[in-house]
């Protein structure tokens, strides 16, 4: 395998938004995220990964639960590793909130 795809059969690249779910206080939820590196084959192999395949990404959030808080959205505080690629979908970024790809292209991977 040279690359991975997402839910939608789609090739992930660096540089690519997508949406994948995560645990809001317990709740499954929605987060928009921007691709920072793709690693076909490596990592940590499990049964339902064989290949070890990873995705680290920048994601953004709303920033909590309360009706004025809703669309309020944040950029996380640290990068994420995604083990299962094809839990994702890659998205267009007119697809997203008016102001999270500000925020998602605004970040600078260091190191």
């Amino acid at each position: 395998m040279t690359e991975l795809k997402d839910k939608l059969g789609r090739v992930i690249d660096v540089g690519d938004y997508i949406v994948y779910a995560h645990a809001l206080g317990g709740c499954a939820a929605l987060q928009f995220g921007k691709v920072l590196r793709v690693k076909v084959g490596n990592g940590r192999v499990t049964q339902q990964r064989p290949d070890g395949s990873a995705v680290t990404v920048i994601g953004c959030n709303e920033y909590g639960w309360s009706p004025d808080k809703i669309g309020r959205w944040v950029l996380n505080h640290s990068t994420g590793t995604l083990l299962f690629p094809n839990r994702t979908i890659v998205v267009n970024g007119d697809q997203l909130p008016d102001n999270v790809r500000e925020l998602l292209d605004g970040f600078v991977l260091k190191g």
